[in-house]
């Protein structure tokens, strides 16, 4: 444990993580708890998953990827084991160097399907925002795993927190700009009258955890 806790904390605590993959710097300090905007600033860090089970599909990807990237850009990837890190060095052609492998042992998929969102704050905190639940999680090992990522970033390093949305989302069900979050109709199908009763009690609660006003979509 005390060398995960050294290698997720080096090269990481100045980072704005965005779950599950690309993260943003933002331009200029904002208020604490807002939703970092998705059009604005320098990439800063990725943060890939990655299983030997999807190996085959997924290294080849990260690869062109990862080389895409600047020099300068960290590359953090979340992994259950060093022999699943250097089946990816291997499957990829990494330099080990250019990535820092995070080692979480449980199960976890390689495609999670939800980003977290990241609230930026104005005293370098970063919080993590995760659903209240991943989709297949009653069934698949690998998302119950995934529910567990963004709270264990929070406790191992120092400078960002996590805490649990009360609703149901994607990540990609949301994309903030610097005036407004956007959010889409399957956020809405999957929270009214289920964690909360109308549209408007929906919007307000997602105003509450993101900071920013909410464009909820009816189509998208």
């Amino acid at each position: 444990m005390k060398l995960i806790r050294l290698t997720i904390i080096v090269g990481v605590v100045t980072g704005l993580l965005i779950a599950g993959f690309i993260l943003t710097h933002p331009k200029e300090p904002v208020v604490p708890g807002v939703a970092l905007t998705d059009c604005d600033g320098a990439i800063q860090a990725v943060v890939l998953q990655y299983t030997t089970e999807a190996g085959d599909v997924s290294a080849p990807i990260y690869a062109q990827l990862i080389a895409q990237l600047p020099a300068d850009v960290a590359v953090y990837v979340v992994c259950p084991s060093p022999e699943e890190f250097g089946d990816l060095v291997r499957r990829a052609d990494l330099p080990e160097t250019r990535a820092t492998p995070l080692f979480l042992p449980h199960p976890m998929s390689t495609w999670s399907r939800d980003r977290w969102v990241a609230l930026a704050s104005d005293d370098d905190t970063t919080m993590l925002l995760a659903p209240r639940g991943e989709a297949g999680a009653e069934y698949w090992p690998q998302r119950t795993g995934d529910a567990k990522i963004a709270a264990e970033l929070g406790l191992l390093i120092n400078g960002v927190d996590a805490r649990t949305s009360m609703l149901y989302f994607d990540g990609g069900d949301i994309v903030a700009d610097a005036d407004h979050a956007y959010v889409t109709p399957a956020v809405a199908t999957r929270n009214i009258q289920k964690t909360v009763k109308t549209r408007d009690e929906l919007i307000t609660a997602l105003e509450a955890d993101l900071g920013r006003p909410v464009v909820l979509l009816d189509q998208a």
